[in-house]
């Protein structure tokens, strides 16, 4: 996820893992509801 010769993340691959650990912590996630 972290370039090291750019110091930048790449936003999906951090978004993904971010939802993920939320997921497997147990927090409810609603998509859609803007």
């Amino acid at each position: 996820m972290v370039f090291p010769h750019h110091a930048s993340l790449d936003p999906a691959k951090y978004h993904r893992a971010l939802l993920n650990t939320a997921i497997e912590a147990g927090v409810h996630v609603t998509g859609n509801c803007a």
